[in-house]
């Protein structure tokens, strides 16, 4: 794996450095550390078309008498692994999952890492605000500015 080091000026604010991650197609993720972050290549997660998501659905539906149910299958790098009746706890699932409900609207667990789960779910097809929002922990600090005490 390459390293690449960026040098951004002392005034970078969280959003300019958060723009130059998604130039790069970078997001941020948890070091082993368990302290710092570090810039990885976004999750591309196995994008299949939408027929064959459905029917691979609907045969693990029907594998797992779940045809009546509703809820949602969901699919880890492009294999049907599982189904829940709501979609929620994102962090239960790697980014790059993929939930599919019965009316073939899609889901992908989006932000997070590997290790601690997704962050959320987001709406395959819809435009990505303009705003990325960051984990709690590296929140922007704010510095106090001229004449604080």
């Amino acid at each position: 794996m390459a390293t690449l080091t960026i040098e951004l000026p002392e005034q970078t604010t969280q959003g300019q450095m958060m723009q130059a991650l998604e130039s790069l197609g970078c997001e941020l993720r948890l070091a082993r550390d368990g302290r710092n972050y570090m810039a990885v290549p976004r999750v591309r997660s196995a994008r299949l078309d939408s027929t064959t998501l459905q029917s691979q659905a609907a045969i693990f539906r029907k594998q797992y008498d779940k045809t009546h149910s509703g809820g949602y299958v969901i699919f880890f790098r492009g294999q049907a692994v599982a189904w829940k009746q709501q979609l929620d706890h994102p962090s239960g699932w790697e980014p790059g999952c993929i939930a599919l409900d019965k009316y073939g609207k899609q889901w992908v667990a989006a932000g997070g890492n590997g290790y601690e789960g997704a962050m959320r779910w987001e709406v395959v097809g819809k435009q990505p605000s303009n705003v990325t929002r960051m984990p709690p922990r590296i929140r922007e600090v704010r510095q106090p500015g001229p004449g604080a005490a």
